[in-house]
């Protein structure tokens, strides 16, 4: 018997339809065959426009990992079964820079759940092949079409702007508008006429902003800025602008006709007054997504931030059921004050695709508190409370930091996922992270203290450290964890504490585990750690280096096939199982931690300054070194390795789809 699978709220359940809306997402599914099948779910807004997002599920029936038993997080079809998926269409990620080449390929995605966007009009094939651990494999694919943006928004649905009052070789029949304030009304007129619309600004050019926050509220019925003619537009606002401190550029609330509208913002780059080298200036993020925006389904595409608080941030969406998606695409944060992306409580989807957080080499590192005189304080990527959570080809280098670590600030982690609620899945894949006390960190409790297992996949994935890393490449808390095909370094820097390196982590001694969160599977394997650091620069600290279980408070820990390199501390050669002389060893990008600066003071203590970089903690130009083997370093004999290695090539045979003769660690040597 067939069936298919309707969302609400989040949750799976039966039902006997076959495409299911909900607000403007339409989502379609191809049914179920007999025996190990494999269902692509396709959620994308009802007539999408070209370069809207797009996001797949992948439902697997028949293999060798089944449903999870009742009261059981851990979901072992989403760990342990390999997905890799073809969006039937070339691109290529360019602005990432420190990145392995294999990760610019935006054809080919992983994951049981992936998100992308077609930037040409058109239909796409989109497939998707799984396979389990037995050998067993299934292929199947959907048609996804996107639609061109002057098909839907035909003649004066369509407002043009001109920096320069050029209106020559705009789209046939598009109206002008002088001002940006005359082009929004025009989009408020459209909505009394049930009509939606887009604004496309000139390329080429600058549009400097002076006014005040704009709301979008039900008055509009889409929202979409795009541009026309050649070049980029640049949408500055003035450190004089109507914008109070702290106040984003675009806020959603009660956002669209029907609480269930859809925003497109593509190809625009956003600046403003703040500096981070001498952290000063107004702070406004590029667009917020505040309570009531239940529903939107927003996108960012091929945009930019600098000078800004960040790209993209949100608060509390609202409670209940929320299906609030997000896709940013293709873009960059720089020179930022916060995070430069923040997942809000209580969205249904947060993907980042082919995405660079990298703040400026020169910026101060923050501390003290979160307060004015305003210091770097977050950076990176912040989750919170999300049910889906998908990042792929991501890049961030973290500087900014805040709290009372003395002397010099506390360098706050590339990534956090806070989405420690009933229900919330991530899968994040090619992630290049430099700097963070933890790089990664999962499992900051909920508002009501307690901690609950996930189903949190991390693959393929460079970690670097800095001078101010001390937490570890990963430090967790949330049951239900995979961790796999992993490199981390550890450079040869000054240590400011006592650096714990390796994949640790577990809840701490305050916090509260739910939903038996201690209980649910944790594992790592097929990963590479390298600590480079020497006796010397760990001023007498011996660092805690994870070889053999996280914490004894997993009762479901699993660590295999891993491989760790320490050539240099003869604290740690008791602990490593590999050399460097066993891998290619060649850079393969220069690190951006230059050192120290920064200025600030703690209440109650006495102000810490250092105006100029203190190279001394700079991590050496050849730390990220290429760790695939020069031979088969150690042979896998037993135990779970990953499907592919950290380049995406496959230790499986082609044909019995078996994996036999793979090389422990995160990379096979090469062909």
């Amino acid at each position: 018997m067939s069936s298919t699978v309707a969302i609400q709220g989040g949750a799976l359940v039966q039902s006997p339809s076959v495409q299911i809306s909900t607000g403007s997402l339409t989502r379609s599914f191809p049914q179920w065959g007999s025996g190990a099948s494999l269902s692509i779910i396709v959620e994308q807004t009802e007539n999408a426009a070209a370069g809207e997002g797009v996001f797949f599920r992948a439902l697997v029936n028949g293999f060798d990992q089944g449903a999870p038993q009742a009261g059981q997080e851990y979901d072992g079809r989403e760990h342990e079964i390999y997905y890799v998926w073809d969006f039937g269409r070339d691109h290529t990620f360019d602005r990432l820079v420190n990145v392995l080449p294999e990760w610019r390929n935006g054809r080919v995605a992983y994951g049981p759940f992936v998100s992308t966007c077609f930037n040409d009009p058109g239909t796409y094939t989109v497939s998707c092949t799984a396979i389990d651990r037995s050998g067993g494999s299934t292929t199947s694919s959907v048609q996804v079409t996107v639609n061109d943006p002057a098909l839907l928004y035909p003649g004066t649905q369509t407002v043009c702007l001109a920096h320069d009052g050029d209106f020559s070789g705009k789209p046939a029949g598009a109206a002008e508008a002088t001002s940006l304030t005359e082009a929004l009304n025009a989009m408020r007129v459209l909505d009394t006429q049930s009509l939606k619309g887009r604004i496309l600004f000139k390329g080429g050019g600058t549009y400097d902003y002076s006014g005040g926050n704009i709301r979008v509220d039900p008055s509009y019925s889409n929202f979409v800025w795009e541009t026309w003619g050649t070049g980029r537009a640049t949408f500055n606002v003035l450190p004089a602008s109507g914008l109070n401190d702290g106040v984003a550029l675009i806020t959603f609330s009660n956002s669209l006709r029907l609480i269930g509208g859809s925003a497109l913002i593509r190809g625009i780059d956003f600046t403003g007054p703040w500096d981070s080298r001498l952290e000063s200036g107004k702070r406004h993020t590029a667009v917020f997504l505040s309570t009531g925006s239940r529903g939107l389904s927003l996108t960012l595409n091929d945009c930019t931030s600098d000078g800004m608080q960040g790209l993209q941030s949100g608060g509390n969406i609202g409670s209940g059921t929320s299906n609030t998606s997000v896709t940013i695409f293709d873009c960059r944060s720089t020179n930022n004050q916060d995070f430069s992306f923040y997942s809000p409580s209580d969205m249904y989807s947060f993907s980042l695709v082919g995405c660079i957080s990298d703040q400026d080499v020169q910026a101060r590192q923050g501390g003290g508190a979160k307060q004015s005189p305003w210091k770097n304080d977050h950076t990176g990527v912040r989750i919170q409370k999300t049910g889906y959570t998908y990042f792929d080809a991501l890049e961030i280098f973290a500087r900014n930091g805040w709290g009372n670590a003395q002397p010099v600030p506390e360098n706050q982690p590339c990534i956090r996922y806070h989405s420690n609620v009933p229900g919330s899945k991530a899968s994040m894949n090619r992630l290049s992270c430099e700097g963070g006390n933890d790089i990664i960190t999962g499992g900051d409790a909920t508002s009501a203290g307690v901690l609950r297992p996930v189903n949190w996949i991390i693959d393929k994935a460079v970690l670097v450290g800095s001078s101010r890393t001390g937490g570890g490449a990963i430090g967790n808390a949330l049951g239900g964890t995979t961790i796999r095909n992993v490199l981390a370094i550890m450079p040869n820097v000054p240590s400011i504490n006592r650096p714990n390196y390796g994949f640790g982590g577990a809840p701490g001694a305050g916090d509260t585990n739910g939903d038996d969160n201690l209980a649910q599977r944790v594992a790592w394997y097929s990963n590479t750690v390298m600590f480079l650091a020497d006796d010397t620069n760990l001023n007498g600290n011996e660092p805690n280096f994870i070889t053999s279980g996280a914490s004894t408070l997993w009762t479901n820990e699993i660590e295999e096939n891993n491989l760790f390199v320490a050539p240099l501390s003869t604290y740690m050669r008791q602990s490593d199982n590999a050399e460097l002389t066993d891998f290619d060893g060649s850079t393969l990008w220069a690190p951006r931690w230059l050192g120290h600066k920064y200025d600030f003071q703690q209440a109650g203590t006495i102000p810490q300054t250092q105006l100029t970089m203190d190279a001394t903690f700079a991590t050496p130009a050849d730390t990220v070194k290429d760790m695939t083997p020069a031979t088969s370093v150690r042979t896998v004999t037993a135990g779970l390795v990953a499907f592919d290695d950290i380049r995406g090539r496959p230790r499986y045979d082609a044909v019995s789809r078996l994996i036999t003769g793979a090389a422990e660690g995160a990379a096979e040597p090469a062909d």
